[in-house]
């Protein structure tokens, strides 16, 4: 059951959260440790301060991971993404920006570095609400670029509606 007020602003963003709370002296907000900044405070929960050792602890008790979700059959270039993720230079990159390692005895990366691109993803917090549809829709149109070459699809374009074609008279448009 969500008991959310109707009153609440709800966001997916982390930018728009923070400066949200950051103009409202009675607001409250839930974002990533990582991504706090001198424009808002990380509230005390019993007393402890939101710190990486504090949640590693589990002294600071509102925390939740991030998480890499695929389906199966990944490509090799997806494959590959993830092993970087997991590796030893993927976990200093995720502790760099000051968030918090899952492995701290990480292998380091040997990827088969493959060739290819991987043309979309999404990171959402585990308490911020999605909509499928729209996931769904992002994946079409990634599909339909990947397959049409100079096609742009538009906003809410959904399969089987007209793209764009990239031309300079259709910047903007």
């Amino acid at each position: 059951m969500d008991n959310t007020t109707e009153d609440a602003s709800v966001t997916n963003n982390t930018s728009v959260m923070m400066s949200t709370v950051a103009g409202n002296e009675y607001a409250i907000g839930y974002i990533s440790l990582g991504s706090l900044n001198d424009s808002v405070k990380a509230v005390k929960i019993d007393g402890n301060e939101a710190t990486v050792d504090n949640i590693k602890s589990g002294t600071y008790k509102i925390s939740r991971p991030f998480n890499i979700v695929t389906k199966d059959g990944l490509s090799d270039v997806a494959k590959d993404f993830v092993d970087y993720i997991m590796s030893a230079e993927g976990q200093d990159i995720i502790e760099q920006n000051g968030y918090i390692k899952i492995d701290q005895n990480a292998a380091a990366y040997a990827g088969s570095k493959p060739e290819g691109k991987i043309v979309v993803y999404e990171v959402n917090a585990g308490n911020v609400g999605r909509n499928a549809d729209e996931l769904l829709r992002r994946l079409h149109a990634c599909q339909f670029v990947y397959e049409h070459g100079d096609n742009v699809c538009p906003a809410k374009w959904k399969l089987g509606e007209k793209t764009i074609q990239t031309t300079i008279e259709n910047i903007g448009k």
